[in-house]
């Protein structure tokens, strides 16, 4: 039987400026929700939560994300400026990124 894989492509109700530029920016140097979250000291899980829009970091994550990305506190709060859809591909870059195995 083949294996079928799962892919969130849905952003959630908090969806930002700030997690769109998360985005742009882990695409853009090729980095992984892992590193991000070593960068930060953040939670296992919680940058994928940021990512797509479950949730906002609290004060205690926006503060090293705005100095050490230069993603602004404020673009957390802010409804992204240009739309951004997560594809499959991007998805699954994100996760070979990580070593996880994606069939």
């Amino acid at each position: 039987m083949a294996r079928c894989r799962l892919y969130r492509t849905w952003l959630g109700g908090r969806f930002s400026e700030g997690a769109r530029r998360l985005w742009l920016i882990i695409q853009e140097k090729g980095w992984s929700q892992a590193h991000i979250m070593r960068l930060v000291d953040a939670a296992d899980g919680v940058v994928g939560r940021w990512l797509y829009g479950g949730r906002c970091p609290s004060p205690i994550y926006a503060k090293p994300l705005e100095e050490r990305l230069g993603i602004c506190r404020d673009w957390w709060l802010t409804p992204p400026v240009e739309p951004f859809v997560v594809t499959a591909e991007l998805h699954t870059a994100i996760f070979n990124r990580m070593g996880a195995v994606v069939p």
